[in-house]
């Protein structure tokens, strides 16, 4: 099955339905099941975006039945987010330029109807500068206990039965 490592907290927020695109400046064909990967390590400016006091306040404000899994997740602070695992598996289902997004403040050119919409808090949850891809996603189903992995960039397989178990007691998210 192929995974996708994400840095914490975009990776449980992935798990908790939160975040529903992730933005990659390479486009990818896969379509279907997709394991969610939080990551070993993150950088500075994760870690500065992650205890920002307003980025906590406007996501509490805005998903406070998503917000409190995420917290839950990660025993009620940033820093016990689970690292270097697998938090559940989603449906990958389309992958498309970010340009096609109507951003707060931006339309894009040609007929509205065609372009999704997509939140602030989505907006604020990947770049959807120019020349990137969302990684659309639904259909997530988070582990009830992470699966200790070792992650890879971009793509990478994991064993179909890794996650079978895993699976069979996944909450569903979205």
């Amino acid at each position: 099955m192929k995974a996708l490592s994400l840095w914490q907290f975009w990776a449980s927020a992935m798990a908790v339905g939160a975040k529903l695109n992730e933005t990659r400046g390479k486009r990818t064909s896969h379509r279907g099941d997709l394991l969610i990967h939080a990551s070993l390590r993150s950088g500075t400016a994760i870690e500065e975006i992650q205890t920002s006091q307003d980025f906590g306040q406007l996501m509490l404000a805005r998903t406070p039945g998503l917000w409190r899994p995420l917290m839950e997740i990660g025993q009620g602070t940033w820093d016990k987010l689970p690292r270097g695992c697998l938090l559940g598996v989603c449906e990958l289902w389309d992958c498309v330029p970010t340009e096609r997004f109507i951003q707060k403040g931006k339309v894009p050119p040609g007929p509205a109807s065609f372009f999704p919409v997509i939140s602030e808090i989505e907006q604020g949850l990947g770049n959807y500068g120019r020349g990137r891809f969302a990684y659309r996603t639904r259909n997530m189903r988070r582990f009830k206990t992470p699966i200790p992995w070792k992650g890879a960039q971009y793509l990478f397989e994991v064993p179909n039965d890794v996650a079978a178990e895993a699976l069979k007691e996944s909450v569903v998210v979205s």
